[in-house]
């Protein structure tokens, strides 16, 4: 049996349509909230429909229209978007709205509160935990992130060091907390290839085995 490759089947990493998780160029997404930085099991987002993206209720029994992944329209899906797509391996992330894709001059969107990124209100007024500007995971703030450690092994020293990065906009992402040497989004899987998780993260499944087994 012979099998093709079908444009409407979804890439596992990053939720767009053309490829497969092992070939994706792109950096790794949440599959709930939709943002780098960590997986769904990690996720402290409340729980969104996948259809709409909204939350309540799951898709399978989701009673709206659905919306695009790629654009995040509604009224036609991921693989029909008139939208050009995002080049291989798209960090931008608008500190206007806190969507991927875009930076904060370009967007069109409401703004988002900087400490939590929702909307309807300002920092100063937000009673919500604060979103960490490394992983996306809310309760914590960057200097306080778990996954601090990963950036000091590959970056060669404590990101707040000497001083530290508080204040630095990484040039990558744009976020800030921490230098374009040290972003999260480089990272490469050594499971998938894909780009902004390591392998215990993999949304594509179980480790390669990266050495031969012993009997």
């Amino acid at each position: 049996m012979v099998f093709f490759f079908s444009e409407n089947i979804l890439c596992k990493n990053c939720r767009r349509p053309g490829h497969y998780a092992r070939e994706c160029p792109n950096v790794a997404l949440c599959h709930n909230c939709g943002l780098p930085g960590h997986i769904a099991s990690e996720c402290t987002t409340k729980s969104l429909c996948w259809n709409c993206r909204e939350p309540g209720h799951m898709a399978g029994n989701c009673p709206n229209e659905g919306i695009c992944h790629t654009c995040g329209k509604a009224g036609h899906r991921a693989r029909e978007c008139p939208a050009p797509p995002l080049p291989p391996g798209d960090l931008r992330l608008c500190n206007n709205c806190y969507k991927q894709g875009h930076f904060a001059a370009d967007c069109t969107n409401d703004k988002a509160c900087k400490n939590c990124r929702k909307t309807g209100h300002l920092a100063r007024d937000c009673q919500n935990d604060p979103v960490c500007n490394l992983c996306n995971i809310s309760g914590h703030v960057s200097r306080e992130c778990p996954k601090g450690n990963i950036f000091d092994e590959r970056g060669g020293g404590g990101r707040f060091g000497g001083g530290g990065y508080r204040d630095i906009v990484c040039r990558n992402c744009q976020q800030v907390g921490h230098m374009s040497r040290d972003c999260m989004a480089l990272m490469i899987c050594q499971n998938c290839g894909g780009r902004g998780h390591v392998a215990y993260e993999c949304p594509s499944g179980r480790f390669m085995d990266r050495f031969p087994r012993r009997y």
